[in-house]
């Protein structure tokens, strides 16, 4: 099935969690799940991608749940929701808060208040770390071989300019490795932000059992699958094109 008919600069993928009111067997009752009367309707999400009949979508989605073996698990979609949670900006989820998304509100609270002491952490550690390293490897700004130009100038880096980038990369990461201090400073960072991170994991299982429970007890008498659409893998329409908007299900994007 050919999905698209232009350049797409930046792929992605996403995962759907879908509801299906109950295991469809064949491709016709499928097709009328997903799209009731319109099955003879077209999915083109923007202009660059090629339109697909809703039948021909309806065919595809059957194929991946026939093959999907062993059926999803509970344990596959909390795996799904625990990729939400996390912070774009200083104390505000990236996923606004939703029906199946951070409903409580508590663990969610203590989850970014976490994730803001790891970002702390981590611009601690990279400031001490860089400095040791400045006092010993001074940094030289960043040279390219095979024509790549420099973006102040507009004009291809010189060899010289080359050569000096090279031995500064293979001095840094001779320093980073040798010098004793650097790698006590590199190991106490590591183990500190490592304890940090397993704390996040942790509420984010959290959070995405509570989430993952609450979308099955909604649904108690339905088929469960996860479903996984991408521009990578040429499947564009299927992505974007809303094609379980008619069904209770949650989209997770994994760009």
């Amino acid at each position: 099935m050919k999905t698209r008919n232009g350049f797409i600069s930046n792929s992605s993928s996403s995962s759907f969690v879908v509801a299906f009111p109950r295991k469809p067997k064949t491709e016709k009752e499928l097709v009328t799940m997903m799209f009731g009367t319109n099955e003879h309707g077209t999915v083109r999400p923007y202009d660059f991608y090629e339109g697909i009949s809703n039948q021909d979508i309806a065919k595809r989605v059957f194929a991946d749940i026939m093959n999907k073996k062993p059926k999803t698990k509970k344990s596959e979609v909390v795996s799904e929701f625990s990729t939400r949670y996390f912070c774009l900006n200083k104390g505000k989820p990236y996923y606004e808060k939703s029906k199946y998304c951070s409903t409580n509100s508590s663990l969610m609270a203590r989850l970014m208040r976490l994730e803001d002491k790891h970002d702390a952490s981590e611009k601690v550690k990279r400031a001490v770390l860089k400095k040791r390293l400045d006092q010993f490897v001074p940094e030289v700004p960043h040279a390219y071989k095979d024509g790549k130009k420099n973006w102040q100038t507009g004009e291809l880096f010189t060899d010289e300019e080359v050569a000096a980038y090279e031995k500064y990369v293979k001095a840094k990461d001779k320093f980073t490795k040798t010098d004793k201090i650097y790698v006590k400073l590199q190991k106490k960072f590591w183990d500190i932000l490592n304890k940090r991170w397993k704390e996040v994991r942790k509420l984010r299982d959290q959070l995405a059992t509570i989430d993952t429970n609450k979308f099955y007890a909604d649904h108690k008498r339905s088929f469960i699958i996860v479903l996984t659409y991408g521009d990578e893998s040429g499947d564009g329409t299927l992505e974007h094109g809303g094609i379980f908007r008619n069904l209770p299900h949650v989209h997770i994007s994994h760009h």
